[in-house]
């Protein structure tokens, strides 16, 4: 598996790296730990309910792992 905590942080002079850890239409939010390597679940919504978008985060970023 790629060790994300490793990853540039630019893809070229116009284009970022971004870690999609919970998918648009998901019901399950996942947050990745970086002491482990894994991406573990966070917690569910409620039976019937998604998330709208796509939550990640920008590598080598202040909020990034």
């Amino acid at each position: 598996m790629t060790n994300l905590t490793k990853l540039p942080s630019w893809a070229d002079d116009n284009n970022i790296f971004a870690v999609v850890e919970t998918p648009r239409g998901s019901s399950c939010k996942l947050d990745f730990d970086p002491k482990l390597g894994v991406f573990a679940l966070a917690k569910p919504l409620l039976a019937g309910l998604t998330y709208p978008y796509d939550w990640g985060f920008r590598l080598r970023s202040a909020g990034a792992p």
